[in-house]
């Protein structure tokens, strides 16, 4: 650790021990060089560090202050995740969170709960809402349920925040129904492109019908998977394929169901599945009906988790960048933490598709 950070780090954790009063003026430069036997731009650098996070400010001839996101600074910040067991792709975003929380200087408080139709499930997220404002998160980022019947108790929980000043960011979904707005930042990837990049792929190597398999997804409309297939969709018209697409709700378990719609006059050569694990599934299933992946029957996942490297064959699926998805939702954190008036942003990632062995 260089002088500068070790200098950094101090004054972070006295922030964060709540030991610099708000109107008071922090150690001065003269005596932070004495306390840690540094020259005037050593400690100027590390100032200024804390100064670009926004925890500080400097007034000439007065000296050092702690700014108002300075006062609240707990070193905490909340990821509100209500279904972040239901996936491996969830979990990798969590870790991928942590990981680079840990590299800011932050510690990523996670809060979740089990979605099933037993219980209250808004009881359960506001349960855990107020669990993060109680333990003073500086923000939080917050996965809504994306489903119609939750947005009422999405609204709710954002608000909760709002009213003690938290800020929040929005992962994968708003939380208010299109074509309005919330006036919360949103980090998503683009699925519209997605599948676009998808069916433009299986067009180009002569597939001609897509079955686009949405079966267990949560209960209502998904707009995420909407977009999904609106991309896939609207890539077939543009190709001439006015019928190129069709909806299915196939199990990759369901032999019966799987065997009509392949004996049906409208036959797939092609399968597009909402998640990784439905697709290997689908696989398995077709290679018991001796139909060929991909020399009868192409099939594309979504999201890249470890089943699909491990597939036999690897499987083609749509990337979805954990790792740049993590680091852009805090980022846009802190930077709606330092500047809580400017209009709010909708952030779309590419997520890529990655060609394998089954399409």
């Amino acid at each position: 650790m260089s002088k500068a950070q070790e200098i950094r780090s101090w004054l972070l954790d006295e922030i964060k021990k709540g030991a610099f009063e708000k109107d008071s003026p922090l150690p001065g430069d003269l005596e932070l060089m004495d306390r840690f036997g540094v020259s005037r731009g050593t400690v100027r650098l590390a100032l200024f560090e804390l100064q670009r996070q926004g925890l500080i400010k400097r007034r000439r001839g007065l000296g050092t202050f702690l700014s108002r996101q300075g006062v609240r600074k707990s070193g905490v910040i909340g990821l509100l995740f209500p279904e972040l067991d239901t996936c491996e792709y969830f979990k990798d975003i969590e870790r991928e969170l942590a990981s680079y929380g840990k590299s800011l200087g932050y510690e990523i408080d996670v809060r979740k709960c089990v979605v099933d139709k037993s219980r209250d499930v808004a009881a359960k997220m506001r349960k855990e809402a107020r669990a993060l404002v109680d333990r003073n998160v500086e923000g939080v980022i917050f996965r809504p349920l994306i489903n119609e019947k939750y947005m009422e108790v999405n609204q709710e929980v954002a608000k909760l925040f709002q009213e003690v000043e938290k800020p929040v960011v929005l992962f994968d979904s708003d939380i208010d129904k299109k074509p309005r707005r919330s006036a919360y930042d949103i980090v998503t990837v683009n699925n519209v492109d997605a599948g676009r990049s998808v069916a433009d792929y299986l067009i180009a190597s002569g597939r001609k019908r897509i079955a686009f398999n949405m079966v267990d997804c949560v209960e209502g409309k998904n707009e995420n998977l909407d977009n999904r297939f609106f991309g896939v969709a609207g890539e077939c018209v543009v190709r001439g394929l006015y019928d190129g697409v069709r909806p299915v709700t196939i199990a990759p378990s369901d032999t019966e169901a799987l065997k009509k719609l392949l004996r049906s006059r409208w036959r797939p050569d092609a399968f597009v599945c909402v998640n990784d694990e439905i697709a290997v599934g689908l696989v398995q299933t077709l290679k018991g009906l001796s139909v060929g992946v991909p020399k009868d029957v192409a099939v594309v996942g979504f999201d890249d988790v470890s089943c699909a490297r491990l597939s036999v064959p690897p499987l083609t699926t749509v990337r979805q960048p954990s790792r740049q998805i993590a680091q852009t939702l805090l980022k846009t954190l802190l930077f709606r933490m330092r500047s809580p008036d400017a209009p709010p942003q909708e952030i779309y990632l590419a997520a890529p598709l990655v060609c394998r062995g089954t399409a």
